[in-house]
């Protein structure tokens, strides 16, 4: 009974997680084009200000390093979102007793059929666009996040797998 209840209690987790990642997602993709650029000027200028800083650096074109800082950032923002909504949607799905490599597809589908949709909704915000690199990019996040966490599974598995056939030949019946 403990058992059914501890995969209950992670699937309610992880699906809440999964779902609040969704709507930051949703939520940052509401902003128009003047709030979002906003946000993502500010940590350019944080970021360039402090590799300035930290390592005595100056720019000879500080216009070209702020924008190629802002590529790196918006993308970044874009891979680490997905990245981490798969880790919740990859983790709620191995509450499902099946095939981990079939759910791990699935949770990258799902990822990715959400990224679809989330630039679609973009391209209603004003002063914003949807971009299939776009997409392509928070797949990759998706695609990294899943990836790294069936290989975490199935090291996992093969160390229990390892343990219980020492424990057979210790104590053979």
């Amino acid at each position: 009974m403990y058992n059914q209840k501890h995969v209950v209690a992670k699937r309610i987790v992880f699906g809440i997680l999964a779902l609040a990642m969704m709507a930051v997602i949703f939520f940052m993709s509401s902003q128009n084009g003047d709030e979002s650029g906003g946000l993502s000027d500010g940590l350019t200028k944080f970021v360039v200000d402090t590799i300035e800083n930290v390592f005595k650096v100056k720019f000879e074109n500080p216009e070209e390093a702020l924008d190629t800082v802002s590529l790196i950032i918006r993308k970044g923002g874009h891979f680490s979102e997905y990245f981490v909504l798969s880790v919740f949607v990859t983790l709620f799905m191995y509450t499902i007793r099946l095939n981990r490599v079939a759910l791990s597809g699935i949770s990258l589908a799902f990822c990715s059929l959400y990224a679809v949709t989330d630039e679609f909704h973009q391209s209603f915000v004003s002063d914003r666009f949807a971009s299939p690199v776009d997409v392509g990019i928070d797949s990759s996040g998706a695609l990294l996040a899943t990836a790294i966490i069936l290989i975490i599974f199935a090291i996992a598995q093969k160390k229990r797998d390892k343990k219980e056939d020492i424990q057979v030949e210790t104590y053979p019946i």
